[in-house]
């Protein structure tokens, strides 16, 4: 934790306005520690707990067929910093980061109880996760028609792949207004505050508006808002990967196998980045017009040839 944050509304108290500017004094006047800037205090007190169910199936080959199937129900819960960093959830102001690429560091609001302010789901946490394998040694199709142009076209064939199904990880909404460039008044970033009763997972989770947005509203000034991290279950992920190869004998000791691999074989979209950044006007009207949209896809159907010579 921060021993030396700013309160609520300490950049907009009457006694920390500097009267020949007619803005806020400068933070390290106005601090608890004057003359300091951030005073790290390291505690060993917060909590994290995972339960999951996990099951394995597998079918050894057999009878030209092999199949793997694993699957985790879990859910994971937590009141640490680091695990609620994603989208901004714990962002201080600008100067807790020290690298362009480092994430923003998550401090213990000292003026709100942890559990509220860090207590959630785990960015990383999927209720659901199933992951299937497969292999198939498809039917000889000359033992109905014995002939050789058969016998070359349609035998040895192989079809396998890897099919994925998960839910999706838990994501962050910010909050900035048109009218206030500070809203807490603290070197904390506010969060908005949530609707009571507004579910936001229950949008229609599609391309121009995954979650609903009427879950969102703007805090009062000199507020942090209501909400915890890890607002909203953000898209998950249901996916195809096959490979179909043929073997061609080139006589006792030789063969060539040709092979086909399609990645997203049916070019199902899968979005991977919302749009989190709620924007309000002055009258407290969400401005953002791609809030709650997807700004981002995992990759398209990618398709791979390859023919490899054994000998």
């Amino acid at each position: 934790m921060d021993l030396n944050t700013l309160p609520p509304g300490a950049r907009f108290a009457a006694q920390n306005i500097d009267p020949t500017t007619n803005v806020a004094l400068p933070d390290s006047l106005i601090r608890p520690y004057r003359e300091y800037s951030f005073l790290t205090y390291l505690t060993n007190d917060a909590t994290s707990n995972y339960h999951g169910l996990q099951v394995q199936v597998n079918r050894r080959y057999a009878q030209s067929f092999m199949m793997g199937l694993s699957y985790t129900l879990s859910k994971s819960y937590t009141t640490e910093p680091g695990a609620a960093q994603r989208d901004g959830a714990c962002a201080y102001n600008p100067g807790t980061v020290t690298n362009a690429n480092q994430s923003v560091t998550c401090f213990v609001n000292p003026y709100v109880p942890t559990k509220k302010w860090l207590g959630g789901p785990q960015y990383f946490d999927q209720t659901h996760v199933l992951v299937a394998n497969y292999q198939w040694t498809l039917p000889k199709a000359s033992r109905l028609l014995p002939n050789p142009v058969v016998k070359g076209a349609f035998d040895n064939w192989e079809l396998s792949g890897i099919y994925t199904f998960a839910t999706g990880q838990p994501m962050s909404v910010t909050v900035t207004s048109s009218v206030l460039g500070d809203i807490s008044g603290s070197n904390i970033l506010a969060r908005p505050d949530c609707v009571a009763g507004v579910d936001p997972n229950s949008g229609p989770k599609t391309f121009a508006q995954w979650f609903n947005p009427a879950a969102f509203a703007m805090p009062a000034k000199g507020t942090f808002g209501n909400c915890g991290p890890n607002n909203f279950r953000g898209p998950g992920i249901n996916n195809w990967d096959m490979t179909l190869i043929k073997k061609i004998p080139l006589g006792e000791t030789r063969s060539m196998r040709l092979r086909v691999e399609a990645y997203n074989v049916f070019n199902h979209t899968q979005f991977n980045a919302i749009n989190t950044a709620a924007r309000f006007d002055g009258a407290g009207n969400q401005i953002n017009s791609q809030f709650g949209q997807a700004i981002g896809a995992r990759q398209p159907r990618v398709l791979q040839l390859g023919a490899s010579l054994y000998f």
